[in-house]
């Protein structure tokens, strides 16, 4: 949870590289959002995550979703 609050605060204060951020931030809480053991946890992440899907373009979804995907069969 500490990472994806980070990214998630980065991102909003950030003047420069934003879509790199915004993509980081929607991937660590996706992940956080069903992956954290901690049900509290995942109640956060499932609220950041709302708050990064209205701020970053529908067109990214497909992509950063396999990236999930592929990440998560990885470990």
């Amino acid at each position: 949870m500490p990472t994806v609050l980070l990214y998630w605060q980065v991102f909003r204060n950030a003047q420069s590289k934003q879509e790199r951020l915004c993509a980081k931030s929607y991937l660590r809480a996706k992940i956080a959002s069903t992956e954290s053991e901690l049900d509290s946890d995942k109640v956060i992440a499932k609220e950041l995550l709302g708050q990064v899907l209205n701020r970053m373009p529908n067109t990214w979804l497909d992509n950063l979703d396999k990236t999930i995907s592929d990440h998560l069969a990885e470990h």
